[in-house]
């Protein structure tokens, strides 16, 4: 009986042992894992330079802007193969005063456009007629100023080459009646001289692109030309006549025969349109897959996309 005690008490205490020795201290650290892949570089933003001369082919990065204040030029945007050829913003010479009788000194000259620039859009009461304006927050390039104010800008950040206006106010300057409006719009010369053409019909028979949005009351969406929107239809038309100016229309159309609603084309409602135009041989971003005869099918694109392949702002 001693002897069946003395056994179950060495078990009971190698029992004892062997919890006490799974209690010990944690094992070592494994080793670090490996570095998770990084994740994609956000795209840098387009930055507007200026100086006195011809940039340095060293200066900025591609999409960058340059404004020449000594010989009123602006380059970009930049791209792989330089700064480009400039933009000419300087306005013509004053005109030289009359003489004045012998021994005094005539008139002053009329004086020369000047290239104003600030952080926001410019004021109705800044500069002088034939000045312009370079917001430099948001890339917006006003002018030449006339009676009626700074006019509609031109957006200078986006795709090198590409010129988008801002939003423009509708003008039913052709035809105004109940069931039918029609409006024709010059694109103003400074616009063509950024893109390099001198008129919409030779941009047009290059294989230039012109997009035109619409933006409408009580609707955040902004639908590419042609389309209907309530009891309107929506079309866009292209002169080709050299008079004047090689215009482009826009007509709405009361799609029943009633009469048009002001939230349907007045512009105190919302009702409103811009335009894109991209020059032949522009090379997109890869994202722009959908292709017909060489460029993008803009039609197969949201207003959104368009914005992000071309680096536009609304």
């Amino acid at each position: 009986m001693k002897t069946l005690y003395i056994i179950k008490k060495g078990i009971f205490i190698l029992a004892l042992l062997s919890v006490m020795a799974s209690c010990g201290k944690d094992g070592s650290v494994g080793p670090q894992g490996s570095e998770g892949t990084p994740g994609i570089p956000g795209k840098d933003g387009a930055v507007m330079l200026s100086g006195n001369g011809v940039p340095a082919t060293t200066l900025g990065n591609s999409g960058d802007m340059y404004l020449d204040k000594t010989a009123s030029n602006l380059y970009g945007p930049k791209t792989g193969s330089g700064w480009g050829i400039p933009l000419g913003l300087k306005g013509s010479d004053g005109t030289p005063g009359s003489p004045g009788t012998p021994g005094a000194t005539g008139p002053s000259g009329t004086a020369g456009s000047r290239i104003l620039s600030g952080l926001t859009n410019p004021e109705a009461t800044s500069g002088v007629l034939g000045d312009y304006y370079l917001n430099r927050t948001s890339g917006d390039f006003f002018g030449p100023k006339t009676a009626l104010g700074w006019g509609t800008a031109i957006n200078l950040k986006g795709t090198a080459n590409v010129v988008a206006s801002t939003w423009v106010d509708y003008n039913w300057n052709n035809t105004n009646a109940n069931t039918q409006k029609i409006m024709a719009h010059s694109i103003p010369t400074p616009i063509f001289n950024a893109i390099g053409y001198p008129n919409l019909q030779v941009f047009y028979n290059a294989g230039g692109v012109l997009l035109v949005y619409g933006r409408n009351y009580g609707s955040s969406h902004n639908v590419l030309f042609d389309y209907s929107f309530r009891n309107a239809r929506y079309s866009l038309a292209v002169s080709h006549s050299a008079i004047p100016n090689y215009q482009f229309f826009i007509s709405i159309e009361s799609l029943n025969g009633a009469n048009l609603l002001d939230t349907e084309y007045s512009s105190i409602r919302g009702n409103r349109f811009r335009y894109v135009l991209i020059p032949p041989g522009r090379q997109l971003d890869a994202s722009a897959a959908t292709l017909r005869n060489g460029q993008p099918d803009w039609s197969k694109k949201s207003y959104t996309e368009v914005k992000e392949i071309l680096g536009i702002q609304d």
